[in-house]
């Protein structure tokens, strides 16, 4: 345990997340996606933003429960390694995410077969265009536009360029 105190007193970096509570089960997905389709990375729950370790209450089913959360909530569904820790006679969860093959990894907001096949053009081609949306899925330019712009307000792809 001692090397896990050593890592929390460095804080969080681009690998290492703490979450104080459980009940942000949106944000430890949102940190689920972002490291499947990284590198890989470590979310100990249980720790605040500051590094101090608080601890949550862990009942008999915390892990299975938040196992099936995190396959519901993500496309393709990811299966982190997630163990209890006891520190300073505090519980934390680990939750190991390793980097994922099938990429992207997005979780589950509302998107359409469009919006996810755009993403995967965009992750192949580093780009599209309200012309390429409306080419690859034979819809009109309004159509177009609404999907790419819920994908831009969702904070999912950001425009460049001056496109409408």
């Amino acid at each position: 345990m001692d090397d896990l105190i050593k890592l929390i007193s460095k804080g969080e970096n681009e690998i290492l997340e703490f979450k104080v509570s459980l009940r942000l089960e949106e944000e430890i997905g949102q940190s689920i996606c972002a490291f499947s389709n990284s590198g890989g990375g470590l979310i100990l729950a249980g720790v605040t933003d500051a590094g101090t370790i608080v601890g949550i209450d862990v009942g008999k089913n915390t892990l299975e429960e938040l196992a099936n959360y995190v396959k519901r909530h993500t496309d393709p569904g990811i299966f982190p390694y997630m163990k209890i820790a006891d520190i300073k006679g505090k519980r934390i969860i680990m939750i190991e995410v390793k980097e994922s093959s099938d990429k992207p990894v997005l979780e589950e907001l509302g998107l359409n077969k469009r919006q996810i096949k755009a993403i995967d053009f965009i992750n192949e081609h580093t780009r599209i265009t309200t012309k390429d949306y409306c080419s690859l899925f034979k819809v009109a330019r309004d159509t177009a536009n609404r999907d790419l712009n819920e994908l831009l307000k969702k904070g999912i792809i950001i425009r460049n360029g001056s496109g409408p």
